[in-house]
């Protein structure tokens, strides 16, 4: 699961890449990973201002039942409330929905200490913002407790996430067996 923080980097993709996983990206890390199996991004307006994206040949999901008609996307109802994150409504469709256990997850750094995004500014919106951040660190506190039953790993190499075991990348590959 590779999402849009800013601590990703390219040697992690490459061993994600490399490793032959399945690969779900959040929002626009789909332009960075256009290989990756699943795409998910929550709102209508990503999908609006992103419309090249819908020719990469993973399934694509959002929890915005308007996104899903105009787009002919796959939808799944949000249950990270309220609001809107499509980091950790990506994670709950990988766990719950399609059963994938581990989840390890990149670039989920839920903090603008060192900047926005890996792929630099949103066109359409501020996101993040400090109060963002914040909001969405408690909806994965939230996330943690819809998926009980799921190992969740932040493989990230910065976060701000505190509920969620973190762990580096290759050794979470290794102990799992999927390298």
């Amino acid at each position: 699961m590779i999402a849009s923080g800013p601590s990703l980097c390219q040697s992690d993709i490459d061993l994600v890449k490399r490793s032959g996983i399945k690969t779900v990206a959040v929002n626009s890390t789909g332009y960075t990973v256009p290989w990756c199996d699943v795409l998910v991004a929550c709102d209508l307006s990503w999908w609006r201002n992103n419309t090249d994206i819908l020719n990469i040949t993973a399934d694509k999901w959002t929890t915005s039942q308007s996104a899903a008609g105009v787009f002919q996307l796959h939808y799944r109802a949000n249950k990270i409330q309220p609001g809107y994150n499509s980091g950790a409504c990506a994670v709950e469709i990988t766990a719950n929905l399609f059963g994938a256990d581990p989840v390890l997850m990149l670039g989920f750094d839920c903090s603008v200490k060192y900047g926005l995004h890996h792929h630099g500014k949103h066109k359409h919106t501020s996101n993040p913002t400090v109060d963002g951040c914040f909001k969405w660190r408690q909806q994965f506190r939230h996330l943690v407790r819809i998926c009980p039953h799921t190992s969740l790993i932040n493989c990230s190499r910065y976060t701000e996430i505190d509920c969620i075991e973190r762990a580096d990348l290759e050794a979470s590959l290794c102990e799992h067996g999927l390298i």
